[in-house]
């Protein structure tokens, strides 16, 4: 499209100050509830494991070592590191205390006895610590598959015959949806004031008092501009959702779409 849609002058964007520009975030966060739930199932399946296998543990040592790996699975594809890394410490403890003579007490008296304890942790504490990073690496792969799908939709819609408005409409849309913010406004022409700008290359700016303290969280209000060859056709204020992390390619993706919005508007 050769001419700009608008009534509005389209200069170029006012100087704005830079005092600070983080990379945000690429962790997942596990709702509170979800971890300290965790940290309860790391204490109470170890030892109520090694309680149900106290019948095994003269006939069968090293299987009842074995089966207190589970618990700490168990734990681990919750999701939550942490409490994967104590159901592994609690296991060797719930062995050396329950499982092995002097039962009853935390003491170890055969050699073969703390061998196993030590490997026992830490053969758990690897497994749960690679089952927790296999949530967390599935987390990170649905959310790039829904900014793929947010750009596909876009785009669909960009090759149709939007009418007046669908576009920017559809940009606001999905920009929203892949930051998963409350809301993401179109308003022609610059933006005015210094407040926290998103840009292209995925960075916030902004004033330290204007940014949130957890940088991979966007301030409450921030400004995408919508720009093509130097010049602000418009601007997205995005409303930001209380909690909501937003990772790096997440803030790529929808300044991406911001940039092929301008493409088409220009």
């Amino acid at each position: 499209m050769a001419a700009a849609r608008y009534d509005v002058d389209v200069g170029t964007r006012p100087t704005r100050e830079r005092p600070e520009i983080r990379v945000p975030g690429e962790r997942v966060r596990l709702p509170q509830r979800t971890v300290l739930v965790s940290y309860v199932l790391a204490v109470v399946l170890p030892v109520v494991t090694g309680l149900l296998l106290i019948p095994l543990r003269a006939e069968h040592p090293e299987t009842v070592a074995v089966v207190l790996v589970l618990p700490v699975v168990l734990v681990a594809i919750r999701g939550a590191t942490a409490p994967a890394v104590m159901a592994a410490l609690v296991a060797g403890a719930a062995y050396a205390v329950l499982l092995t003579e002097p039962y009853g007490q935390v003491a170890v008296d055969e050699t073969d006895d703390i061998v196993t304890a030590l490997t026992l942790v830490v053969v758990a504490g690897l497994v749960g610590w690679l089952s927790s990073r296999l949530v967390h690496l599935d987390a990170r792969a649905a959310a790039r598959g829904a900014e793929v799908e947010h750009l596909v939709e876009f785009w669909t819609v960009v090759a149709g015959e939007p009418g007046p408005g669908a576009l920017e409409a559809a940009a606001g849309e999905h920009i929203a949806g892949v930051l998963g913010a409350a809301s993401a406004a179109w308003t022609p022409g610059a933006a005015g004031g210094d407040g926290p700008v998103l840009h292209p290359d995925g960075t916030i700016s902004g004033y330290v008092t204007d940014l949130h303290p957890d940088r991979s969280q966007l301030p409450e209000r921030v400004v995408l501009p919508v720009v093509a060859y130097g010049h602000e056709l418009g601007h997205f204020v995005i409303a930001a959702t209380v909690g909501r992390l937003t990772s790096f390619e997440e803030r790529r993706t929808a300044a991406t779409i911001a940039q092929i919005l301008g493409r088409e508007l220009r």
